[in-house]
């Protein structure tokens, strides 16, 4: 199973996380109060889940750039913050966090996973326009913004275990998720 790592600068904000975890039944959890500590405990993992809120030395999508390919990242966003888009290997949520929503995503990424490190975390072009029209037909069916429509996308693939463009290409096709 992946380990769990929470990075985050503020120690309040640490200590609230892996309380919701421990809740949860997550207990076992590494601390990480920097991008750079993140990194260092990131490489001694086999896998891992980063759970990651907003760091000091280190904007978000540098960190998760910089990652090995067998490290998950989930990015709390604070309420407005756009989410990162193109890494394969990031999920957004926005804060506040609903608690049962939080550990129900968290759970299925620690057991997904091994099917899309079979996949390269870096999309192609045609892959690319294929997530992007998509998320245009999100738009014109319910409105959606582009942010919420890749989320949308996001969740999908990951309750029916697949890759994120294994999502889009279903839903262009007009396959039921």
């Amino acid at each position: 199973m992946k380990e769990i790592l929470l990075a985050a600068a503020s120690p309040d904000i640490l200590t609230a996380l892996r309380r919701v975890l421990s809740d949860g039944g997550l207990i076992d959890v590494r601390l990480c109060h920097s991008g750079a500590d993140a990194l260092g405990a990131c490489s001694l993992v086999r896998e891992g889940l980063l759970i990651c809120h907003k760091l000091r030395d280190m904007a978000p999508a540098a960190l998760a750039r910089s990652l090995p390919i067998n490290i998950d990242v989930l990015l709390l966003l604070a309420s407005g913050q756009r989410p990162l888009e193109g890494l394969g290997n990031v999920l957004c949520m926005n804060l506040p966090l609903d608690r049962p929503e939080f550990l129900r995503t968290v759970r299925e990424l620690l057991v997904s996973g091994q099917q899309r490190r079979q996949v390269s975390h870096r999309r192609g072009a045609e892959d690319e326009a294929v997530i992007l029209e998509a998320k245009l037909l999100l738009l014109e069916r319910s409105g959606m913004p582009e942010w919420v429509a890749h989320r949308y996308l996001q969740q999908c693939a990951m309750r029916g275990g697949k890759t994120l463009i294994q999502a889009a290409r279903e839903m262009i096709g007009g396959v039921e998720m």
